[in-house]
C-alpha cells in the first residue's frame, strides 16, 4: 500500500550572522508542525559553543529546532543527523562549526558525506559538503542528497561534477538532490545535472511561476532547489514553498524560503 511522504529543505540562516534566532527557531518549529514534513533537510546549521542558545543547551541549531517541535508533540521518535562542513576553530579551542542536518523519524539505513574539493584561491572560505541519506520507506529505498553549494563560480562547477560522481553508484535508486545552490537557474553549469538525468522539480511542477526564494523579505531570485532523477520524479506529486510568511513584527524564519515535495511511495 502506497504512503505519502513529505521532504522539506530550508537554509535556516546561521545564528551567528543572522539575528532573532530565538524567535526564528520557534517560527521554524511551528512551520514544521503545520506542514508536517517527514524529512527536513537544513542548511547553515551551526554549533558555536559561545552562542547563548548553544551555550545553554549544548545543542546545535538543528537539534534546538527538533526540541521545540517535540515539545509540541511533533515528530515523535525523530533524530538529527548532522554532517560538519567547516570548522571555524580548532577543536582544542572551543567547538565552532557549520554543517548540514537531516531531521527525520524515517528509518535511515545509510548516511554518508562527500567533502567537496576546495580551491586555494577561492573567495569562499567555507568548505562545502554533500550529505547523503538512504531511507527505507516500505519497499522503496529513497536516496537523499543534501548540499549547500559554493557561491564562488570557480568552485561551483566542481561542486556539480563531484555531486554527479557521488551520484552515479546510486542512480538505479530514486534520488532527490536538494539545498541552497547559490546560483540562479540560468547557470549553464546546471546542464551537467540535466545530462546526468536530473529534473528541476520546481520547473517541472511550477513552470509558470518564478519560485523566487531569496531574499525572503522580497524574493528576487531562485537559488534553492530540489532536483530528482527520473525514478524519484515519478514519485513526486507536487512541490511547494514553505516557511514563507513573516510574523506580525516582520521577522522571517530565514533569509531564504524553503521547498517541500510530496511523494507517493
Amino acid at each position: 500500500m502506497k504512503q505519502t511522504i513529505k521532504v522539506a529543505s530550508l537554509n535556516i540562516a546561521n545564528y551567528d550572522d543572522h539575528p532573532n534566532w530565538n524567535t526564528r527557531k520557534l517560527m521554524i518549529s511551528k512551520e514544521i508542525l503545520a506542514t508536517k514534513p517527514d524529512v527536513i533537510c537544513l542548511q547553515e546549521v551551526r554549533y558555536n559553543a559561545l552562542h547563548p542558545s548553544t551555550r545553554n543547551s549544548h545543542l546545535n541549531s538543528a537539534q534546538q529546532i527538533l526540541v521545540e517541535v517535540q515539545n509540541n508533540s511533533g515528530l515523535p521518535g525523530a533524530s538529527v543527523h548532522t554532517s560538519v562542513g567547516t570548522q571555524y576553530r580548532p577543536i582544542s579551542d572551543y567547538p565552532f562549526w557549520e554543517g548540514l542536518s537531516i531531521i527525520t523519524a524515517q528509518p535511515i539505513s545509510q548516511i554518508g558525506q562527500r567533502n567537496f574539493s576546495w580551491k586555494h584561491n577561492s573567495i569562499d572560505l567555507n568548505h562545502r559538503i554533500l550529505q547523503m541519506a538512504l531511507l527505507k520507506i516500505g519497499e522503496t529505498e529513497l536516496c537523499l542528497f543534501h548540499t549547500h553549494f559554493t557561491y564562488d563560480m570557480m568552485g561551483f562547477l566542481d561542486n556539480i561534477l563531484e555531486t554527479i560522481d557521488f551520484y552515479l553508484p546510486t542512480k538505479h535508486r530514486p534520488v532527490i538532490l536538494m539545498g541552497d545552490m547559490n546560483v540562479t537557474p540560468d547557470a549553464h553549469e546546471f546542464s551537467h545535472l540535466q545530462d546526468a538525468g536530473f529534473i528541476d522539480l520546481w520547473q517541472h511542477f511550477q513552470p509558470y511561476t518564478d519560485g523566487f526564494s531569496y531574499p525572503a523579505v522580497h524574493p528576487i531570485q531562485r537559488i534553492d532547489y530540489m532536483w530528482a532523477n527520473e525514478q524519484a520524479a515519478s514519485l513526486v506529486t507536487k512541490v511547494e514553498q514553505w516557511a514563507v510568511k513573516p510574523d506580525e513584527t516582520g521577522i522571517h524564519c530565514s533569509d531564504h524560503l524553503g521547498l517541500i515535495a510530496t511523494l507517493r511511495i
